[in-house]
């Protein structure tokens, strides 16, 4: 009686988490959707059955600090990223300073807010304090001599995120890793993640009857430039 052509699904309700942390960005709710994507087909039939299709919320296929895809494992390097170097002294497990060489060209981005961002801006929602060295988060405290050949990287949290604090040795790779809002982590433009998590939202969309699928916190999405 009620004519309703469409239900709508927040991502707290059908995933269980706004941005993610601990899953994936298709992650079902164990409490509204017990066995998982049966059930979430089992109710889009339904509905479809009776004229409805369904609308979900995502955060743009924001990744999770734990998602078991990307980061769990195996983290992907296709992470976006706003500079890249290697170590330029070795480093305990417990160093909080850190020596840095940036790659040829790296330099600080800036913070301005502009509805144009580039290479050498990272928006302001962005967090940039997340270095990744080896396969260990590090939290940045404080960067220092960016001016110079070798960066000093002050006051660092090793074995941030749920890694391990390692030694690592000299010219270890280290990638500094852009977070939006400090929350999750976001592919790089530039790579061929940005398509593999937009075939794979699209496919589970076509699996599960979902007519309309809401992309909030697309900004996260010019991360490194306007996509």
């Amino acid at each position: 009686k009620l004519d309703i052509k469409r239900i709508y699904m927040h991502t707290d309700t059908w995933r269980g988490e706004y941005w993610p942390v601990k899953y994936s960005f298709l992650h079902l709710n164990p409490k509204t959707f017990p066995n998982g994507e049966e059930d979430f087909q089992r109710f889009a039939k339904y509905a479809r059955s009776k004229g409805i299709g369904l609308t979900i919320h995502t955060v743009s296929c924001a990744i999770a600090n734990e998602d078991p895809d990307y980061v769990v494992g195996k983290i992907d390097p296709r992470l976006a990223k706003w500079i890249e170097g290697g170590l330029a002294k070795t480093l305990s497990a417990t160093d909080t300073t850190i020596l840095f060489k940036p790659a040829s060209g790296g330099e600080m981005p800036t913070g301005i807010d502009r509805p144009v961002t580039g290479p050498a801006n990272v928006d302001p929602w962005n967090h940039i304090r997340v270095i990744r060295v080896g396969d260990e988060f590090v939290e940045v405290g404080a960067f220092a001599d960016t001016d110079k050949e070798v960066w000093t990287l002050k006051a660092c949290r090793r074995g941030a995120i749920k890694s391990a604090p390692a030694p690592h040795p000299a010219d270890t790779p280290v990638i500094g890793l852009i977070r939006p809002y400090g929350q999750c982590f976001t592919a790089d433009n530039d790579s061929t993640l940005v398509e593999e998590l937009g075939r794979r939202i699209a496919e589970f969309s076509n699996r599960n009857n979902i007519i309309h699928c809401e992309q909030d916190a697309g900004e996260i999405h010019t991360v490194n430039h306007q996509w």
